[in-house]
């Protein structure tokens, strides 16, 4: 495992866990090598529930079908300051065709935000944030198309994370309370004109139409 959002890809850690499927029992714990991010384990042919921790953050992949071998699995990066939206904390590249599943979630964990530098921004509202995802980010380029918040998005104000619920785990994913320019204005969270005029435009009246009479 790499990071995909580096031109020299260094070693990504991870931390694998399997269990079998609805039960929360654990069969397998495993974690990439340091030096290199490779790892190859002998599972039995079943279907698992799999936790992938990595810097803080954890993907769940539920009733994941592993009955064949299976080629890097899960492919990560840590999206650069530089290239993620206006407005967000931190971002995630992820893709993993290669493994079947019913349902994936993934949590954020924003304790360390709350730390100057630890983060893209330290000035935010817990309870504002979500995570929102865009599908076809490009590795080191961007995003393709556009951004949208998930709607599974849940805060848990006590631990500081945030979760949500998926389908696809493919894509780039990133925390923020709004994102300029999604085409959506969250007044409820803070964007306004001021913050991005793109997502909240001013809404200006219709002037009413003036008559002048000319007298001469």
């Amino acid at each position: 495992s790499v990071d995909m959002e580096k031109l020299v890809n260094p070693p990504f850690p991870l931390d694998f866990t399997f269990y079998l499927a609805g039960t929360g029992i654990s069969v397998y714990n495993f974690t990439t090598d340091g030096s290199n991010g490779h790892y190859n384990e002998t599972l039995d042919m079943r279907i698992y529930d799999i936790d992938v921790s990595f810097r803080n953050e954890t993907i769940m992949l539920y009733e994941s079908d592993l009955v064949h071998d299976v080629y890097n699995p899960v492919l990560f990066g840590k999206i650069p300051g530089v290239k993620l939206p206006r407005k967000s904390l931190k971002g995630y590249y992820m893709y993993n065709e290669p493994v079947n599943y019913s349902f994936a979630g993934i949590e954020f964990d924003c304790e360390e935000c709350f730390v100057d530098g630890q983060c893209e921004l330290s000035d935010f509202e817990l309870a504002n944030l979500g995570i929102y995802n865009c599908p076809t980010w490009a590795p080191m380029e961007g995003c393709q198309d556009t951004w949208s918040i998930l709607s599974s998005s849940l805060v848990n104000l006590t631990y500081a994370r945030i979760t949500a619920n998926v389908t696809s785990l493919t894509g780039a994913f990133v925390l923020a309370e709004y994102l300029c320019g999604d085409g959506a204005c969250e007044e409820s969270k803070g964007e306004s004109y001021a913050t991005c005029p793109t997502d909240c435009p001013l809404d200006i009246p219709d002037q009413p139409d003036t008559f002048r009479n000319n007298i001469g």
